[in-house]
């Protein structure tokens, strides 16, 4: 599943992320604050998601944050 996840992350350059659950919730917070979230807050959590999340090592999963992934997604991905 996560190699299909791999896939997808790179056939759009990036943009499909299953990792962007705190872009949102930040998004949603300063929304209904009648704000935007700070730039500082946006871009940091932007070089979060970029980061890799994971690597496989001889089979098995290696998680190199502690982000949660969204891998409902991967099923959205799919059917795009």
């Amino acid at each position: 599943m996560l190699e299909q996840y791999d896939a997808w992350h790179a056939r759009s350059g990036g943009a499909y992320s299953a990792r962007v659950g705190e872009l949102s919730a930040a998004w949603r917070a300063a929304a209904a604050a009648g704000v935007a979230p700070s730039e500082d807050e946006t871009s940091r959590l932007a070089r979060t998601i970029a980061a890799p999340a994971w690597r496989m090592e001889h089979g098995r999963l290696v998680a190199l944050t502690t982000q949660r992934a969204d891998l409902n997604s991967l099923g959205k991905g799919f059917i795009i």
